[in-house]
């Protein structure tokens, strides 16, 4: 599912945003396209991914929203793992958006860490 419940979270709760959702390959049934959703030739979006660890996936969804014909302004992931350099290769892959991810994968476990050892006390 991935970043498929933050999208559609994200553009139902601002009621003023549009969504849309890349598929890995185009299915063979339904539609039988790679992107589902919002599709306007030109809009400026971003593209946000749940979690970032090589970032091929993260690249995926760039290059199909680029072939599309989407402006890519920004990208985002929820939670950058910080290994197997997936970060480099996504603000290569986005640029000359930037690319911001909202927690790393350290800052995730120590908050874990922390809400153990309240647990303990």
């Amino acid at each position: 599912m991935g970043a498929d419940p933050i999208v559609t979270a994200v553009s139902v709760v601002s009621g003023e945003l549009n969504g849309f959702l890349v598929r890995k390959t185009e299915k063979q049934h339904g539609t039988g396209q790679r992107i589902e959703g919002f599709c306007q030739k030109g809009a400026p979006v971003v593209i946000v991914d749940d979690v970032c660890t090589t970032g091929s996936s993260t690249i995926q969804a760039i290059e199909a929203a680029r072939e599309f014909g989407f402006e890519i302004v920004g990208v985002m992931c929820l939670v950058e793992r910080e290994e197997a350099r997936g970060r480099p290769q996504v603000e290569k892959a986005a640029a000359p958006a930037a690319f911001v991810s909202i927690f790393t994968a350290n800052e995730v476990r120590q908050e874990h860490l922390k809400s153990i050892e309240t647990l303990s006390h």
